[in-house]
Parts: C-alpha cells; sequence; structure tokens
C-alpha cells in the first residue's frame, strides 16, 4: 500500500479528505532527506555557496589593478571559476525550503550576471565611486582645491547637467554616525549661526576606489559596491531611484556631491523619506501589510490544487477545486491564478526588502558609509502612474522593482560605450537592450526551476520573459503607427485607459506560462509566516496549527567530507 503521500499525489484521496498541501509538502522534504542522506544532493551552505558569488569576486576586486595590467587580465580565469563553480551549484544542490531550493538557482544564476558586469561589462576600480561623509578642512575660512594631479577621473551612466560643485581638501578621517537631519537641507534661524561655526562641518564627497588605502579600507568600498543592489548611494546608481546629478556624467575623487539636486521622488516613482520617523513608519507598515498578505494567501492558495501540485501533475484534474472556484469559467480562474501569484510575489519582495532596509540602516551604517542615510533607502516599487503612461515599459521598466535591472542592461550599455551598438534612441540599440535584459531575466528565472525540487519545464521563464521584450516592442509600434493616423493627439485619460488595457491583456495572454513555473517549483509550498493569525482564528485546514516554520526552516550545521565545504545548510 502506498504512503498516504503518494496517495495524495496520485489522486488517491481528494482535498476534502486530508491536508493536501502538507502531505505534498512532507513527500517533497522526505524526497529531499533521502537525497541528502544518499549523497546524491547536498545543501544549500553558508558560506561556501556564496564563495563563487561574492567572496572570491570581492577579494579580487579589493587587490588594486589599475596599474597593473597582467593582474586586471587575470579577471577571465577568475570568470571562468565563477562560471564553473556556479553551473556545479545547480544540479547538485537543494533544499527542503521550497524558497530556498529555489534560490539555489537564483544565487549561481546571479554569481554569473553580477561579476560579470563587475569583471567584464563595468571597470570598477576606474569608474564607480561612492558617496561618504567626511569632516571639512576648515569650518570658517574658504576649503582650498584640491590639487588635479592627486586625483582620479571615475565615470558614470549620463544624468542630468549640473554645474558641478566646488570642490575641497578634506581629511579621511573615518565617517561619523550618520543622522536622517544630514540628508536635507534646511535653512537656519539666524540666531543659531554662530553655534553652527562652532561645530564640525561634514560634507558629502564621491569617493573612489581607494588604492593607496589600507586592505580593509579598499576591503569595505569594494563590499559596499557587490552588495548593493541598485547601486544607492553611487555614481553607478540606476536611473529609477533617486540620485545626484552629474555633470557630463563624470566625478572625480573628492568632488562634492550635489546632495541638493536628489529629489524626494525619482522619475521612476520611487520615493525617499525625508525622517527617520517617516522612513521608519513607512517600512513598518510596508511589512505588516505584506505579512497579513502573504498569510492570507498561504491559506487560500493551499485550498486549489493548482499550487499544491503543479500543472503538470497527471492526476490535477481528479482534485476538485474549493467550493468558490468551482463555477468560475477558465479564463476566469486563469486570472484569479495570475493575480494571486502576482500577489505572492509582490508581497514577498515588499516584506523582504523592508526588513533588510531596516536592518541596513540600523545596523550596516556602522559598516558602510549610504547605509545610515535615508536617500539611499527607497521603495521597493515605483509608481503605478508609469504604467498608465508608458504601458507595458512602465510597468517593467519603472514600476516593477528594479533589483537587477544594472545587471541586465550592462551588456547593452557596454556595447553603446565601444561603438558595438547604436545609442538606446535608435531601434536597433532599444531591441538589443530588451532582448539581452529579458534575456538574461529569463535564464536567472530558468535557473531556479532547475535546481526546485520536482520536475519542471525550464523554458518557461524565458519565453515569458522574452514575450515581455516582444510586447513592449508591439505596443511602441502600434503607438507610433497610431500617431501617424490620428489628426491631434488622443487626450491624456485616453491614452492612459489604452496603455493599461494593453498591458494588462498582454500580461494576461503571457504570464500564464510563468504562473505554471511557478506552481510547478512548489515555491507556494512555501509556509511564508512563522506566525499565521488566520490559522490561529480558525481558518485553514482544521489540522493545521498557527505555528508555521518547522526545523526546515531554521538554518542546521551540515558537516561535509572537506572541511570547507562544510557550514549553515539552509
Amino acid at each position: 500500500m502506498a504512503p498516504p503521500a503518494t496517495q495524495a499525489i496520485d489522486g488517491a484521496v481528494t482535498p476534502d479528505d486530508v491536508n493536501l498541501g502538507a502531505l505534498v509538502r512532507a513527500h517533497w522534504q522526505g524526497i529531499v532527506s533521502e537525497a541528502f542522506a544518499s549523497g546524491r544532493l547536498k545543501p544549500l551552505v553558508l558560506p561556501y555557496c556564496l564563495f563563487g558569488v561574492y567572496i572570491l569576486p570581492i577579494l579580487w576586486l579589493t587587490i588594486p589593478h589599475v596599474h597593473r595590467p597582467w593582474l586586471y587580465r587575470s579577471r577571465w580565469a577568475l570568470m571562468a571559476f565563477i562560471c564553473i563553480f556556479s553551473a556545479a551549484m545547480i544540479p547538485h544542490r537543494t533544499s527542503a525550503n521550497p524558497a530556498f531550493a529555489y534560490a539555489v538557482g537564483l544565487v549561481a544564476a546571479w554569481g554569473v550576471l553580477a561579476n560579470l558586469n563587475l569583471l567584464v561589462w563595468t571597470r570598477p576600480q576606474w569608474e564607480a565611486a561612492r558617496i561618504v561623509k567626511r569632516r571639512s578642512s576648515s569650518m570658517a575660512a574658504p576649503a582650498r582645491e584640491l590639487p588635479d594631479a592627486t586625483r582620479s577621473n571615475v565615470h558614470s551612466n549620463p544624468t542630468e547637467s549640473a554645474s558641478r560643485p566646488r570642490r575641497r581638501k578634506i581629511d579621511v578621517m573615518t565617517p561619523p554616525p550618520l543622522h536622517a537631519e544630514d540628508c536635507v537641507a534646511t535653512e537656519q534661524p539666524r540666531g543659531q549661526a554662530q553655534a553652527q561655526t562652532e561645530t564640525p562641518a561634514y560634507d558629502y564627497v564621491w569617493q573612489a576606489f581607494p588604492a593607496d588605502g589600507p586592505f580593509l579600507t579598499r576591503l569595505n568600498w569594494v563590499s559596499d559596491l557587490v552588495l548593493n543592489f541598485r547601486c544607492g548611494g553611487w555614481n553607478t546608481a540606476i536611473s529609477s531611484v533617486p540620485r545626484p546629478r552629474i555633470e557630463g556624467g563624470q566625478v572625480q575623487d573628492g568632488d562634492l556631491v550635489d546632495m541638493a539636486s536628489i529629489p524626494i521622488i525619482s522619475k521612476g516613482g520611487y520615493r525617499r523619506c525625508l525622517t527617520e520617523a517617516a522612513f521608519v513608519r513607512r517600512r513598518l507598515s510596508r511589512f505588516v501589510v505584506a505579512y497579513l498578505l502573504l498569510d492570507f494567501l498561504s491559506v487560500v492558495m493551499m485550498k486549489d490544487p493548482f499550487f499544491i501540485l503543479g500543472p503538470d501533475h497527471k492526476e490535477l484534474h481528479n482534485y476538485a477545486l474549493p467550493l468558490p472556484l468551482r463555477g468560475l469559467p477558465t479564463p476566469a480562474l486563469s486570472a484569479l491564478r495570475q493575480l494571486l501569484s502576482l500577489a505572492g510575489v509582490v508581497g514577498a519582495i515588499v516584506a523582504v526588502f523592508s526588513v533588510a532596509d531596516l536592518a541596513q540602516y540600523y545596523l550596516g551604517r556602522g559598516l558602510f558609509p549610504s547605509w545610515g542615510e535615508l536617500w539611499a533607502h527607497t521603495d521597493s516599487y515605483g509608481s503605478v502612474l508609469e504604467i498608465l503612461d508608458r504601458g507595458l515599459a512602465g510597468w517593467w521598466g519603472s514600476w516593477w522593482h528594479q533589483t537587477f535591472r544594472l545587471q541586465f542592461s550592462a551588456p547593452a550599455k557596454y556595447l553603446q560605450r565601444h561603438g558595438h551598438l547604436p545609442q538606446r534612441r535608435s531601434i536597433t540599440g532599444a531591441l538589443v537592450t530588451l532582448l539581452v535584459s529579458f534575456g538574461q531575466s529569463g535564464l536567472l528565472h530558468s535557473c531556479g526551476s532547475v535546481s526546485a525540487m520536482p520536475p519542471t519545464k525550464p523554458w518557461r521563464a524565458p519565453v515569458f520573459f522574452l514575450s515581455q521584450a516582444v510586447g513592449i516592442l508591439v505596443q511602441a509600434g502600434l503607438s507610433a503607427a497610431l500617431a501617424r493616423c490620428m489628426p491631434a493627439r488622443l487626450p491624456r485619460p485616453t491614452r492612459r485607459v489604452t496603455n493599461l488595457a494593453f498591458t494588462l491583456a498582454w500580461l494576461y495572454v503571457t504570464a500564464p506560462v510563468f504562473v505554471n513555473d511557478l506552481a510547478s517549483t512548489g515555491l507556494w509550498l512555501l509556509e511564508p509566516v512563522p506566525v499565521s493569525p488566520l490559522r490561529f482564528f480558525g481558518f485553514g485546514h482544521p489540522t493545521d496549527h498557527w505555528l508555521r516554520w518547522t526545523r526546515d526552516y531554521y538554518p542546521t550545521w551540515f558537516a561535509d567530507s572537506a572541511w570547507w565545504r562544510s557550514g549553515l545548510a539552509m
């Protein structure tokens, strides 16, 4: 007789008879445990699995190589090692936790894409600079110019023109504690003028790679760069987040930063807070909303066999839908599943980044200068008005979280800088940029499908993301054709309705392939919250307990035959 888990998967029982989600979850956890015991698979182990993604690249970038061409050429060998290391992780490591199993592929693919940006598409030791807070060399007398001979030119992506702030001579003391009020220029009452001259004055300046600094200083600079997804507080920050203006796209080591030019809300709708109280309140409120949303979704999704078994299960049709879904026509059921999947992704990202922002601001401020500044922490998502004004391009190019945008667009920007590709405003440049960016996104998510424990179809993610590039081009072509045919420009409300309608229609047609991919990975079997308020009040399955996290959700020590592969198993 088959065990209960196998009975559930083979369709011998119905969701009304047993807790199907719990049985399927236990089924896959048992398979993972057996694979670990036999040595066929190994868990995601920290810090070993981060060796090729972060540790080795950070150490290599810490060594000055601007004047060592032979050392700089060794990046190709390093990049080859990273590719081999990451490729070996995907098929041989997984986790009993569905989120970490999916993350194995994401981490491995991210190690390749992120380090291609750092080692091939850009040259951080020549081009990158971060914002640091330094004490002025003089409080009363005008500061002197830094000799140009002691400066290193640092380039960044082109930004809006602005008058270059005057350069000052500064010392290199350790940055003092950072405060929220330092981010906002305020006019002081006259009575405070005398007191102001008696307190130390601070400037925000650009700091290029400190090639002549001690090892720990260089390590701190590189780690700050590598661990910063959207590069807030760097001259390489993506255009979606609030950032200072830079004249001609160039900065020099020691230049004053035009802090007054940092907008409160960026063009893409990403907002920064002006006070610490507003920052904490905004992050905590969003975390609470996301937490409750994830709890609701975990209860609702575990009533639909589609999210439990995945779309490819041969007996899926044998399982009855929950009563509220039984009368829905197929198009409406597909739309509902798309909406629930979208809400799950958005809720998870908002919850994780809300906690990350608070942790970085209060715990990481002692390590990296900008982490203790409010302007470095912007919202996870942009403005929905970008979707109304730009359609599908606004959805993906502004409203969506933009966490990986810098790395996804790096290859096309490299080709443009070196004259191998027309600028982005050209049709060819836009086409290549879209295909390269969305192609890499598809590859990243495809690797997550491969490392998941259930069998999947890894081609689904690339098909979905490449279809979004096609949709953007189709909408742009239709808009251009319509503009040529119309005697006058359509009113703005009409354009917004049209953009929204096209975006929703395109996503409705193309999203099922990605929704199927996420469901097939077992990702929705994850218990997203440790304590479930809804289950505490009796919702969910009658056998559900309100304490949701088991031992599989906490790290345990994994002892490998090689000591360097031992560590915390996730």
